[in-house]
């Protein structure tokens, strides 16, 4: 059987749904349920939406609620001063590709392809992993090289793997030794079925989407957690100058 990526799945799908077959569409993230906030009362409370520029790295108060998210439902804490609001997960993996563009990736295959279409026209140095290897941490580390950043994203897009939370924090601390950064792409965290995952990584990209089931309103956000954050400010300004972002301040 030939691979697929996500386009082609998201094609084959659309042709059942044609043919009057129910499909559940978590493969793009278009939610096939409605979200678990009224998104229409919310909307019509925020009456200024989109009517002023916000500051590049995102609201105060939005910024501050996304912690708590972390905090409640990743387990990880996330200084709000390290958190950047963007235009849902694209802009996030967008601008975190391109703050680390002078190190070389080492991207999962299968994975996302926006992954690939990243690094493609930003002219990136990268190589793939297997990432529904069984020993994840012998394929990555085997694969290394001088690859100066590891991309991880479980359940996986497309295929839903996920590993042992202990493999990947076991992960982590052997690229720590190595002065490896570890990229956690979290878009599908909150969508599992045997155990919760865990999100470890130095820099976490993530979106609403897939949570709170509001693909079209475009909420995600980046977690710089290493070092200076001047980068990551610049990649998000020069992408997207101001998101509005104020529905993820009131959620």
């Amino acid at each position: 059987m030939e691979e697929l990526d996500v386009t082609d799945v998201f094609k084959i799908c659309s042709e059942k749904e044609a043919r009057g077959i129910r499909v559940i569409n978590a493969h793009i993230g278009a939610p096939s349920h409605l979200p678990p906030i009224p998104i229409s009362r919310l909307l019509k409370e925020i009456e200024s939406t989109g009517l002023k520029y916000l500051p590049f790295e995102g609201l105060r108060v939005a910024r501050e609620r996304i912690s708590e998210f972390a905090r409640k439902f990743l387990g990880r804490e996330m200084d709000p001063e390290r958190i950047f609001v963007t235009n849902g997960g694209a802009q996030a993996l967008t601008s975190t590709l391109l703050a680390l563009r002078d190190r070389k990736v080492l991207l999962p295959a299968p994975g996302f392809t926006q992954y690939f279409d990243n690094a493609r026209i930003m002219g990136l140095r990268f190589s793939t992993y297997n990432s529904t290897a069984e020993d994840i941490i012998s394929e990555i580390l085997s694969k290394l090289g001088d690859a100066g950043a590891v991309l991880i994203n479980y359940p996986n897009n497309p295929t839903g793997y996920m590993p042992s939370n202990d493999s990947l924090y076991c992960l982590w601390e052997e690229l720590k030794r190595k002065g490896v950064l570890l990229i956690n792409d979290a878009a599908y965290s909150q969508i599992y079925f045997d155990f919760k995952p865990e999100i470890p990584g130095d820099i976490v990209i993530d979106t609403f989407s897939k949570t709170l089931g509001i693909p079209g309103l475009r909420i995600g956000y980046v977690y710089w957690g290493i070092g200076e954050t001047r980068a990551i400010f610049d990649a998000v300004y020069i992408t997207s100058a101001g998101v509005s972002e104020d529905l993820a301040a009131c959620a």
